[in-house]
């Protein structure tokens, strides 16, 4: 009698557990759908709502705008994230067009808030419009998001600040840029070309001499010197030139980094100068700035480095050689002939190909 009592109450619970693990399974079912179904409800929103900006921002390209745009609160981030993705495509007189289009104080009133009030992605998003926006009254937000634990805020903060007001931010911002190396350096070197060389240069090469008086400055210095690299700006070359003077005790990461900025053949006696640096990648790099910057005079060190240990001195020698001027192919072929060494004469071969083919 009590085994029949064991399977019934066993068979009911079979019985009621498996109700259960099919409720969770429509339940879940059911949330799965609605979740799609919220989502592309959402993107209709967002496709609709960017429908009825976009002509407004795009004809910012051509003209002033003509009317204000129509944007409730709870759309202002959708419309500044749109705006701002106009304003990165734009240049010149668009930019002073788009600033007029979000220039109601409304519009402002929630950037500002946002600075100090939102979320992350609201930060991020009003930090990259305060910097599009030049507004000097944002900076007192703007300047502590530097320190936020976000690197995107962050350095969101920092481009917005040198956008606003370059030549009193700049000499400050800098050093700060050249600590924080979870910054990627190729985003604020993309904002100094915007903000023009003519700004920049005077304090970029003050912190780069600055920087080199430090004791360790080895990793900072270099992340000013590829910022200058990446920035194209020689008016920091004067700057270069006293690194350059320390070169035998500077940093060789550091030495790599100033012989990457070498194009002008008035500087090439400092590439020549380092031919034979004990570290490797500081030979590549001056073998490339004689590929920039150098002449038939430099065939005979060149010619020897192509019997270097390592490969990629080989390899930069034969193209810094194949590319001295009044250099021929036929010159290079009979080069290559009188070689004694197999592994420079392959080289020569390969790049001498490699170089036919472009």
């Amino acid at each position: 009698m009590g085994s029949v009592i064991d399977s019934d109450l066993l068979l009911r619970a079979a019985y009621y557990a498996t109700l259960a693990a099919v409720g969770c399974t429509l339940m879940l079912i059911v949330a799965i759908a609605w979740l799609r179904l919220a989502r592309r409800l959402h993107h209709y929103r967002r496709a609709a709502l960017n429908a009825g900006w976009e002509p407004l921002i795009a004809q910012c390209a051509l003209e002033p705008p003509q009317q204000q745009p129509l944007v409730k609160q709870r759309h202002r981030r959708q419309f500044f994230a749109l705006w701002n993705h106009y304003y990165d495509l734009q240049q010149g007189e668009s930019h002073n067009h788009l600033r007029q289009l979000a220039g109601s104080p409304r519009l402002r009133a929630y950037v500002s808030a946002a600075l100090r009030w939102g979320g992350l992605r609201n930060r991020i998003i009003a930090a990259t419009t305060a910097g599009h926006l030049a507004n000097p009254a944002s900076m007192p937000a703007l300047k502590p998001l530097l320190h936020h634990d976000s690197p995107t805020l962050s350095l969101a903060a920092a481009k917005a600040l040198i956008e606003i007001d370059p030549a009193a931010n700049l000499p400050w911002l800098l050093p700060l840029i050249a600590q924080r190396v979870e910054w990627p350096i190729s985003g604020v070197a993309t904002t100094l070309r915007d903000v023009g060389a003519a700004v920049y240069g005077a304090p970029l090469a003050q912190v780069v001499l600055d920087t080199a008086q430090t004791p360790d400055e080895s990793q900072q210095l270099a992340r000013l010197l590829r910022l200058t690299e990446l920035a194209r700006q020689g008016r920091v070359m004067p700057a270069i030139h006293k690194l350059f003077e320390r070169g035998d005790t500077l940093n060789p990461e550091v030495l790599a980094a100033c012989l990457r900025l070498i194009v002008d053949p008035d500087d090439a006696h400092w590439a020549r100068r380092f031919l034979a640096h004990p570290e490797w990648f500081v030979r590549v790099c001056a073998a490339n700035a004689l590929r920039r910057a150098g002449n038939l005079d430099d065939q005979a060190p060149l010619i020897a480095l192509l019997a270097d240990a390592h490969w990629w001195v080989r390899y930069r020698s034969a193209q810094a050689l194949i590319a001295l001027p009044g250099v021929s192919a036929a010159d290079i072929e009979s080069l290559r002939e009188r070689l004694s060494d197999k592994f420079a004469r392959d080289m020569l071969r390969c790049v001498a190909a490699e170089n036919a083919l472009r």
